[in-house]
Formats: structure tokens, C-alpha cells, sequence
């Protein structure tokens, strides 16, 4: 069995690449007073959301493309983790559009957190669907 959306995958890697770049530059911030490292995080943020976008589109071509049948019951994880983490960092784009300390600490951050953990959650929970632990004798 092959594993469903290698595109979706890849192209959301790169959101999610993103949204952990935010969360480190959310770090920072909290520790270092120069604002520039607040407006990385909103730039950050705008990127992964952008790609995020375009990952959705991705994933809703390779979905109309596959015609496997029970696809959500084996590959739920990544679908619903990357709309879940979407969608905690829209909020978050919305915080960090706030000005000053105001903007990150503590709901910026907080919700950069929550979102990186969502995360990498994905992989350990696409481990534990049935067809994973099916096909991993196989690889």
C-alpha cells in the first residue's frame, strides 16, 4: 500500500516548517526586546499560511484523484492535525497583529506552542492508524 497525499505532505511540510520557525522567533522575542523579532514571527506566520492554503488545495486534488475506499480511516492524523494547526495559527496571525509585547507574550507564544506540539502529533498518530502498522512490515 502506498501512503495517500505525498504531495499534500510535502507541500505542508513546508508550512509547518514555517509555523516552528514562528514559534523559535516567538522565543526569542519573549527574551529580547527588539521588536524585529515579533514582525519575523508575522512573516513567518503569513508564509505558512500562504502554503498552508495551497497545501489544502494540493490535498483536495490528491483526494479527488484517490479512490480508495475508507481513506479517512487510515489516513485521519495528517488531514485534521494540519486543519487543527491551520487554523490555531490563523488566530495567532491575528494576535501577533497586535503591537508591542502585547502581540506575542503570553497568547502569541502560547499559541505557537499549542500548534507546534498539534504537530508533531501527526506522525505519532499516523503511526497508530490501522494501515500503518500494516504496511510497516512491509518497508
Amino acid at each position: 500500500m502506498t501512503r495517500l497525499f505525498p504531495a499534500f505532505r510535502m507541500v505542508f511540510g513546508l508550512s509547518a516548517a514555517c509555523f516552528i520557525g514562528a514559534l523559535v522567533t516567538d522565543v526569542v522575542y519573549a527574551t529580547n526586546p527588539n521588536m524585529q523579532w515579533s514582525n519575523f514571527s508575522m512573516w513567518l506566520l503569513t508564509v505558512g499560511l500562504i502554503i498552508a492554503a495551497i497545501a489544502a488545495l494540493v490535498g483536495l486534488v490528491e483526494l479527488l484523484r484517490t479512490r480508495a475506499p475508507g481513506w479517512f480511516r487510515t489516513t485521519w492524523a495528517l488531514p485534521v492535525g494540519a486543519a487543527a494547526a491551520s487554523i490555531i495559527e490563523i488566530f495567532n496571525a491575528f494576535v501577533h497583529s497586535r503591537d508591542a509585547w502585547q502581540s506575542v507574550v503570553p497568547t502569541g507564544l502560547t499559541l505557537s506552542v499549542v500548534a507546534v506540539v498539534i504537530l508533531l502529533l501527526i506522525p505519532v498518530l499516523d503511526r497508530m492508524t490501522p494501515a500503518a502498522r500494516s504496511v510497516r512490515g512491509t518497508l
